[in-house]
């Protein structure tokens, strides 16, 4: 069965959302069980030079949101795998260990987007062994008043 995601939700392979993207070629795994979608995207240690990119749909408009990454874990993944998030107040770059609490919502923290566009999750290859791209999502939290 195929998990449909919230419409808050981004994930690899859907074209409801605004976009997913990545540089450089990434692998392609079908039929994971703790995987959110069906296909999950890995890279092996690199540079930082291949990326998956999340552009945000932030369907309460400008605001706070949780961000949180799905992905699967095991003992042969980065302990470091580096999420930047883009956001209103500029950017942040949060270490995740993919070895543990795989196959489920991971929160990478709280963050205030403008709805201009910009607003991103980038997943690099700058990593100590093997990341897992596989979905991203931008939970509201509460709206920005932006009338003052």
């Amino acid at each position: 069965m195929i998990r449909r995601p919230p419409r808050s939700t981004l994930f690899p392979y859907t074209t409801l959302f605004r976009s997913f993207s990545v540089i450089g070629t990434w692998g392609t795994y079908s039929g994971a069980s703790e995987g959110y979608g069906i296909n999950v995207l890995y890279h092996e240690a690199g540079t930082g030079v291949n990326k998956a990119t999340w552009m945000a749909e932030l369907t309460n408009g400008a605001g706070i949101y949780e961000v949180m990454v799905w992905y699967l874990a095991g003992g042969t993944l980065a302990t470091n795998a580096p999420f930047t998030i883009n956001f209103a107040g500029g950017s942040d770059t949060v270490l995740v260990n993919q070895t543990v609490s795989g196959g489920q919502w991971v929160s990478l923290g709280t963050y205030t987007f403008a709805d201009d566009g910009t607003e991103n999750v980038i997943l690099s290859d700058n990593a100590s062994s093997w990341v897992i791209a596989d979905a991203v999502r931008f939970n509201p939290v509460a709206a920005v008043d932006n009338t003052k």
